[in-house]
C-alpha cells in the first residue's frame, strides 16, 4: 500500500496555489522535481459554481522548454488526481484555463512510496 511521504503547494508568482482566485487564466511557477526519486500524484480540487476551468500539466527537463505531460494530463476538468507514470521529469508546472469560472482553486502534490 502506498504512503504519503509529504504534500506541497504549487505557486505562482510566489503565492500558493491553495484557495488561489480561478477567475483568470495562469499558469504556475515551476516545481522542481530534481531531488525527488519517489512517485508523486497531482490534485486539483475546486470550489467554483460557474464556468469549465480545466488544467493542463506540463513537464520540462530544463525549465524552459515545456511539453504537455501525457495526453490525458491535457485539459482535463477539475478536481482530479493525477499519478506520476513512467517517468519522472525534472520540472512540473500547471497551465490553468479559467473558462469564465469563479472562486478559487488549490493544487497540491503529494510524493509517496509504492
Amino acid at each position: 500500500m502506498a504512503r504519503k511521504l509529504g504534500k506541497r503547494d504549487f505557486y505562482v508568482q510566489s503565492t500558493a496555489v491553495d484557495g488561489y482566485a480561478a477567475t483568470s487564466n495562469f499558469t504556475t511557477d515551476a516545481f522542481d522535481l530534481t531531488d525527488r526519486s519517489s512517485p508523486w500524484v497531482f490534485y486539483a480540487t475546486g470550489d467554483f459554481t460557474t464556468g469549465n476551468p480545466l488544467i493542463t500539466l506540463q513537464v520540462s527537463d530544463d525549465g524552459t522548454n515545456w511539453f504537455d505531460y501525457r495526453q490525458e494530463t491535457v485539459n482535463v476538468s477539475i478536481p482530479v488526481a493525477i499519478r506520476k507514470k513512467d517517468f519522472l521529469p525534472k520540472y512540473l508546472r500547471v497551465v490553468f484555463t479559467s473558462n469564465q469560472s469563479d472562486n478559487t482553486v488549490t493544487f497540491k502534490i503529494s510524493f509517496i512510496n509504492d
